[in-house]
């Protein structure tokens, strides 16, 4: 961490081939995977943290920090951002690498159709969802859970640990 807080990070680059001899020795012959040959991920898989594009940094910033609580933990200048809750490196890194003020995928397209931000319980769930409606952010029910979306209509579903 930087002597103000913020977490430092670098971005390396990522020596593909070596990745690649280093899987295919430990797993067999990589070429011949393809998607359609990968099971699903286990129903208990937990992914820690998730990296989506935004059209815009700022307005990114004020929904998932302002809106969701999140902390900002470090910024790289006008193109990313990174937040997280109880002071892990980071939980969501928001980018806008594919271009500022892209506009989201069309329905139906390839892609995350939303992830799951687990809340310690329900009150802070419900917290967090008074939070969202105060914003004027419009809302989905789903079971016991709620859907709400980014201002780059990335989907998150508000849950609680039961």
């Amino acid at each position: 961490r930087a002597a103000d807080g913020s977490v430092t990070m670098t971005v390396d680059v990522l020596d593909l081939q070596a990745l690649l001899h280093e899987s295919s020795a430990a797993e067999g012959d990589l070429r011949s995977v393809t998607p359609e040959s990968l099971p699903p991920a286990p129903a208990a898989a937990a992914i820690g943290h998730v990296h989506l594009h935004v059209a815009d940094l700022d307005a990114a910033r004020r929904f998932y920090a302002d809106v969701l609580g999140f902390d900002v933990v470090t910024r790289y200048g006008a193109e990313a951002l990174f937040v997280s809750a109880g002071g892990y490196h980071h939980h969501v890194g928001l980018n806008t690498w594919a271009g500022k003020g892209a506009s989201p995928p069309p329905p139906g397209a390839a892609g995350l159709r939303w992830f799951a931000i687990e809340h310690p319980s329900a009150a802070e769930r419900e917290e967090t969802v008074s939070r969202v409606r105060e914003a004027g952010i419009d809302v989905e029910t789903i079971g016991s859970d709620y859907l709400v979306r980014d201002p780059s209509r990335n989907g998150i579903r508000l849950t609680a640990r039961s």
